[in-house]
């Protein structure tokens, strides 16, 4: 008899493996520090040769600050967006995806932090180096608020507006049909079980039905025996 490969139960909404989920997801967040990382590398390399300029002699102390906070900020988001690249080559074939992803989450929101501080403060640096005036502060300020509202306030109103099952739907699955967590029973295991529970009430039937069989049996017989008596008294 040949045994077929359990099938891995799959989530009835997307249709997918939880391996396959994992593997998407994990595409898309790369693919998205992809993105963030080229900026970012823009950034760093223009903050890196500003000091190497010949005006930069003529800044006053606010704007050395600034030009520090903005530099320390974008080199914090280049190290956040780059870990998750080489978190996954050095646990390469390790088991440790589903790890891996919520931690590269992680260092992408930690980077989106540091990037908008690098982009406020830089920001801030080259107004003022033309406009000495309430304008560089008024105009970081709003680049600021734009980066914070699309990339923390308005995506955490948008979730924690959604129902918790679809917040976090991975909270809701019975561990029991997802592989690999703690008390997944085997694959097969509870066909066999619902199988041998057949197969047993089927033989009970069957038992059963053998001695009801048997007890049509005596009756017949009884029927037999009655007959010649009933036929002499006639």
């Amino acid at each position: 008899m040949i045994e077929t490969p359990p099938s891995t139960p799959r989530d009835p909404a997307s249709r997918e493996t939880p391996k396959e989920r994992v593997d998407r997801e994990t595409s898309e967040l790369l693919q998205g520090l992809r993105v963030a990382t080229t900026g970012v590398q823009v950034l760093f390399a223009f903050l890196l040769t500003v000091p190497f300029s010949q005006g930069f002699r003529g800044v006053d102390d606010l704007e050395r600050w600034t030009l520090y906070t903005a530099l320390v900020a974008a080199a914090v988001a280049s190290v956040c967006f780059i870990a998750p690249a080489a978190q996954h080559r050095v646990l390469f074939r390790s088991g440790a995806k589903e790890l891996l992803l919520r931690r590269s989450n992680q260092f992408g929101i930690l980077g989106a932090a540091a990037l908008t501080v690098a982009i406020t403060s830089a920001t801030f640096f080259v107004v003022r180096a033309f406009l000495d005036s309430w304008l560089p502060a008024v105009t970081a300020g709003a680049v600021a608020a734009l980066a914070l509202w699309a990339w923390l306030i308005q995506p955490l109103i948008t979730l924690f507006s959604l129902p918790k099952s679809e917040r976090y739907p991975s909270a809701t699955a019975d561990p029991a049909d997802v592989p690999g967590t703690a008390g997944a029973r085997p694959s097969g295991t509870a066909d066999a079980g619902q199988g041998a529970g057949r197969t047993g009430s089927g033989e009970g039937g069957s038992g059963r039905t053998g001695a009801g069989e048997a007890g049509s049996g005596r009756t017949t017989e009884g029927d037999q025996g009655s007959s010649p008596a009933r036929a002499s008294r006639s």
